[in-house]
């Protein structure tokens, strides 16, 4: 049985950004090339089996392409829904860890992988 994924583009601040999602929450997110087409990132991203089922779906993140934007131009904490299933072990704990660097802070690899454990 294959994944199936839902995505959709939204301009944002800094770009244009293709964002992919599961039924449980934000699986990608990336910021696409002037030129590039989001089926032709798809196309590439998603060339390995299992490939998951596709489908544009506009709507289904609107609130998640409000809290991005949010994010980007007023620094407002970003609470969304992730699915970090493709994730292994230790990078889910260093995604999650990344998520809790306040908007506009920075820390060191040092001391990201010392948080991690």
């Amino acid at each position: 049985m294959t994944d199936t994924l839902y995505y959709t583009t939204h301009d944002s601040a800094i770009g244009k950004l293709l964002l992919v999602a599961s039924s449980r929450g934000l699986r990608y997110l990336t910021l696409l090339k002037t030129d590039e087409e989001a089926s032709e990132h798809l196309s590439k991203k998603f060339s390995q089996p299992p490939k998951p089922t596709l489908m544009e779906l506009d709507g289904f993140f609107s609130t998640t392409a409000a809290a991005i934007d949010r994010y980007l131009n007023n620094g407002a904490r970003l609470k969304i829904p992730y699915d970090l299933a493709e994730g292994t072990h230790l990078q889910r704990a260093v995604w999650l860890e990344i998520a809790r660097i306040p908007h506009g802070e920075t820390i060191s690899y040092t001391t990201l992988a010392e948080r991690v454990g």
